[in-house]
């Protein structure tokens, strides 16, 4: 195991890297010069050369990603904003909090429905619930997030008024006692946290049925049955958690989904996180954020990955590396 994690962290930075540069080159081969944006009638002639030669924006594209990459390298130096004028680093600090608290919340969400739907639909295999239950999961499944999450946002937040319809925070939230500022920072993570968890759910929950079936039809589970144990201890021994230890290997891997999925939830919902930083910073060709949160969002795919391989290999020694040291 020690020497496939060792193999993952060296082809780690190469592929974090490789994406990198596929945004870097694309981003400065399109059309346009997102510092024409920043220039008004009564801005001085002399104003937008003299910030592209400061930015470096005005050497040849070799140079530019070869400077870009010392930087990032050896200083960690991302860049200033070219819309905010602030560093990067400044915007990633502020941005990604937000993001690591509605995908935490809803990865938890997922997680949970899902096992909970999974081994139920396993223990009442055959049943109207069992088909009712999966036939839900699946109709929320085909809808494309953006498309529920605007659904979900005209019903309750502008037809029952129950919930916010975006932000973080009321206006007033600052103004407010500890325990009702609790609560509207709760209010305003409910749908949000409710589309981005939901989505997957209906794939998790199968793989959860067919892996507790599975576990459940083994000959020691019916040898313990024969025996006379009682159901509920070799259902929740013998099946249940034998039978979801092989599903922990697909927690690394929803990471993905949750990166790209909060880029449009967070776009729906005005949700200060790292997806409404791309999608502001692609629109207005704001390079060097695009590249910082390309970045970023590689990492966090890779060490969902790896995650992923290291738990297959703890949890089934076959999923190991010829010649790869066992613990």
């Amino acid at each position: 195991m020690l020497r496939l994690i060792l193999r993952r962290l060296v082809l780690a930075p190469v592929l974090v890297f490789g994406v990198a540069t596929v945004v870097f080159f694309t981003a400065r081969l399109l059309p346009g010069d997102p510092l024409e944006g920043l220039a008004t009638p009564d801005t001085d002639p002399q104003y937008v050369p003299r910030m592209r030669h400061q930015l470096g924006l005005d050497r040849p594209l070799p140079e530019q990603y070869a400077r870009w990459m010392q930087a990032c390298l050896l200083h960690g130096d991302l860049g200033t904003s070219l819309i905010a004028r602030r560093p990067v680093r400044d915007l990633l600090r502020e941005a990604l909090p937000n993001t690591l608290r509605l995908t935490t919340l809803a990865l938890a969400l997922r997680w949970t429905l899902a096992l909970t739907l999974g081994i139920a639909s396993a223990l009442r295999r055959g049943r109207r619930a069992e088909t009712g239950v999966r036939v839900l999961t699946l109709v929320v499944d085909a809808m494309p997030g953006f498309v529920l999450g605007v659904l979900l946002q005209l019903l309750f937040a502008y037809k029952l008024r129950w919930l916010p319809p975006e932000g973080m925070a009321s206006v007033d939230a600052a103004s407010m006692p500890a325990l009702e500022r609790c609560g509207d920072a709760l209010a305003h993570l409910a749908l949000p946290v409710l589309v981005l968890g939901v989505d997957g759910v209906a794939v998790l929950s199968r793989h959860v049925r067919a892996s507790v079936l599975e576990a459940l039809g083994r000959d020691h589970v019916r040898a313990a049955r024969a025996r006379g144990l009682d159901e509920r201890a070799v259902v929740w021994r013998h099946g249940i958690r034998n039978g979801i230890a092989p599903i922990v290997t697909l927690l690394g891997l929803s990471l993905p989904g949750l990166v790209a999925g909060s880029l449009l939830i967070e776009a729906i919902f005005s949700w200060p996180g790292m997806g409404w930083l791309t999608i502001h910073a692609a629109l207005t060709r704001d390079q060097p954020v695009l590249l910082a949160t390309t970045l970023l969002a590689a990492s966090l795919v890779v060490i969902g990955n790896l995650a992923a391989d290291v738990a297959a290999a703890t949890a089934d020694p076959r999923t190991r590396e010829p010649g790869g040291a066992h613990p």
